[in-house]
């Protein structure tokens, strides 16, 4: 009879532990991410976005972060283009910008490895774009099937980062204020990112 009981306790502990494991693996990946894959056509990124899109993701109880004191933003930034190597200075609201978004999008971007994007930042070089008055950062997607560049303004670092997760197989995005909400919840914005979502 005890061997009955042991049994049994083993099969629901079993099953239990089965189920955690999907959900660890349901919180941390939706495919088998590949470093090494290179996505070459709006056709694979439908496909991934469609795997995401029938995801489903549990996040906890979040701890809120603490309050801390924040440095006051500069007032003033000077922007070095890439390109030509011109100085523009941006004053006000728009120098912490350009001192911390501007480089943290840079770094981003060199960190996705597996699609061919580039960041176009020539609106906010004077030299280049002498006529912008209210510049953007750009993202430009290019596909080798594709004989035509995908490109998105008005891009941050937030963007940047749901790409990442996205071609990273992720399932959970982490914001920059460190809340985790889940990936497919912003399935239409890297849909217009990757240039399958017009």
């Amino acid at each position: 009879m005890w061997y009955i009981i042991l049994g049994t306790i083993a099969g629901i502990l079993l099953i239990m532990g089965a189920a955690s494991c999907q959900n660890l693996l349901n919180n941390k990946k939706f495919f088998i991410a590949d470093s090494n894959k290179v996505f070459t056509s709006k056709t694979e990124i439908e496909e991934l976005l469609n795997q995401l899109s029938k995801t489903y993701v549990h996040i906890g109880e979040q701890i809120s972060a603490m309050c801390y004191d924040v440095a006051a933003p500069p007032d003033r930034a000077e922007y070095v283009c890439p390109k030509c190597g011109e100085k523009t200075l941006y004053v006000s609201e728009m120098a912490p910008f350009v001192l911390y978004e501007i480089p943290t999008c840079r770094t981003q971007v060199s960190q996705i490895k597996n699609i061919e994007i580039v960041l176009d930042e020539s609106q906010y070089c004077k030299k280049c774009s002498p006529n912008i008055d209210d510049p953007a950062l750009c993202l430009i997607v290019k596909y080798p099937s594709d004989k035509t560049e995908h490109k998105s303004c008005k891009i941050s670092s937030e963007d940047l980062s749901l790409i990442r997760e996205f071609l990273e197989g992720s399932t959970i995005h982490n914001g920059s204020d460190g809340e985790q909400m889940p990936l497919k919840a912003f399935e239409l914005r890297i849909g217009k990112l990757l240039g399958t979502v017009k």
